[in-house]
């Protein structure tokens, strides 16, 4: 991966990340009484970083499964073409490529795995997506304009007001 791709898949991942976790956040205490609000607060960090701790632990495992089994499929069944029998170094120098097609073998496997781990995330998202359903359908008329909720009398609407005005008791 070269520098420039590494930059752009970077920043369209921070921004893929801040366009999820802003909503997120802002659904999260827009439906908490403000003396729920430091309670909420701690379940929600607490869930999100164990849901990310837990999440990256299933990937990498099931990352390193798929790495495991495709080089047992690909070392089971090598296939020396005849241009990459032409394309051999001198005798003298034959004893490096067992190293060479075990890299081969290794880097094979690595692209087959990580296609199917991403895979596997597409398809547990798509599974994921109906859940958004049943999300409730909240009346926030009351729950964001009333200056009572907002506290300190601000009269702006929680999602459109300052994010301080979320956090104000």
């Amino acid at each position: 991966m070269s520098q420039r791709e590494l930059v752009i898949s970077g920043t369209l991942q921070g921004m893929g990340i801040g366009l999820l976790f802003v909503p997120a956040t802002t659904m999260a205490f827009t439906t908490l009484p403000p003396n729920l609000r430091n309670e909420g607060s701690a379940a929600f960090s607490l869930s999100r970083n164990l849901g990310s701790s837990v999440g990256v632990s299933i990937v990498m495992s099931t990352l390193s499964r798929y790495l495991w089994i495709n080089q047992q499929q690909l070392s089971a069944h090598p296939q020396m073409t005849p241009e990459m029998v032409a394309a051999l170094p001198p005798t003298s120098e034959l004893i490096a490529i067992p190293a060479e097609v075990l890299r081969e073998l290794g880097r094979g496997a690595a692209e087959i795995a990580f296609a199917n781990v991403f895979q596997l995330l597409m398809w547990i998202t798509l599974a994921a997506t109906p859940l958004v359903l049943l999300l409730a359908d909240l009346d926030r008329t009351e729950a964001t304009t009333t200056p009572a909720r907002l506290g300190r009398g601000s009269k702006r609407d929680v999602l459109g007001g300052s994010i301080t005005s979320l956090f104000q008791f």
